[in-house]
């Protein structure tokens, strides 16, 4: 493997982890402790639902 594809494969990495932290961190908002209802603001779930597809479709190839 050339240095420039390690880069890039180190990059895909960062990036997947990082779109993990984004529904991760978006899950915890789900968590409610004084109604049995949750606050999540639409870009949140944009987001999160966004970032999902980008790691299945990055699995995918």
């Amino acid at each position: 493997m050339t240095n420039e594809e390690l880069k890039s494969e180190l990059l895909e990495s960062r990036l997947v982890i990082e779109q993990a932290e984004v529904i991760l961190s978006n899950l915890i908002k789900f968590n409610n402790y004084e109604d049995d209802c949750f606050n999540i603001a639409h870009d949140d779930v944009i987001a999160t639902l966004n970032a999902a597809l980008r790691i299945l479709r990055s699995d995918i190839n």
